[in-house]
């Protein structure tokens, strides 16, 4: 993900960015508006950060994704394992 530059950072009227997006996000949701300046190139965004998640394995996931399980069917496996 690409991070915002702050002092940068503009706030987007709710409803009107929404409706424009149409990516549904909930009411309440802030959505801000991103100008540039020579620090990030006039884009707005300056840097990366990750968003992960970690599966700790089994024997049994392993089997699953060497048998090219789909990624839905892995994730309820481990879900059912109570991870």
């Amino acid at each position: 993900m690409r991070k915002a530059v702050p002092h940068l950072q503009g706030s987007l009227d709710g409803g009107a960015a929404r409706a424009a997006c149409g990516a549904g996000f909930p009411a309440g949701t802030p959505l801000y508006r991103h100008a540039g300046c020579p620090d990030c190139a006039m884009t707005g965004y300056r840097g990366r950060f990750s968003i992960l998640e970690i599966l700790t394995m089994t024997a049994e996931l392993e089997r699953l994704i060497a048998a090219g399980e789909a990624a839905d069917k892995i994730a309820g496996r481990r879900q059912g394992a109570g991870a």
